[in-house]
């Protein structure tokens, strides 16, 4: 199983960006880059080298949603197998499945437990990898 190490953590609220990028990288041991907007995420996807083992992203953002922000990024040389985590404030059942699809290995469900994200992020990592990319995928964090 390949090793999570690199997260892209998109989030158009920057008080949620900032405890998120906290969280995974003092408590989870991550490198991670940030983007504030969707337009900063494609232009960092634009440089190959930046890319991340997992996208975590906000559904709900200003300039796309993240079902389109994460289908843009799959154009992307190097980016089209990046699994991708929705985080947002309503559940899958509120969004009428749109939090799923190819690619997306789960939610977590905002306001999430910062002393709990990382290891969300390695059980939804393993879960993935263990079953395979079409398993069912376990639950939100609450």
């Amino acid at each position: 199983m390949p090793k999570l190490s690199r997260i892209l953590y998109i989030d158009d609220h920057q008080d949620i960006l900032e405890i998120g990028k906290l969280a995974l990288r003092k408590l989870g041991g991550f490198e991670v880059d940030t983007c504030a907007a969707c337009s900063e995420a494609l232009a960092l996807a634009a440089d190959p080298a930046r890319c991340p083992d997992l996208i975590v992203m906000d559904y709900s953002m200003p300039e796309m949603d993240g079902r389109t922000l994460l289908d843009r990024l799959r154009t992307f040389p190097g980016w089209e197998q990046v699994p991708a985590v929705f985080s947002t404030a309503h559940g899958p059942e509120d969004q009428g499945g749109r939090l799923q699809g190819p690619g997306v290995i789960g939610q977590v469900r905002k306001p999430f437990d910062p002393l709990q994200l990382a290891a969300r992020l390695r059980e939804l990592w393993d879960a993935h990898h263990h079953a395979g990319a079409d398993a069912a995928a376990p639950g939100p964090l609450s």
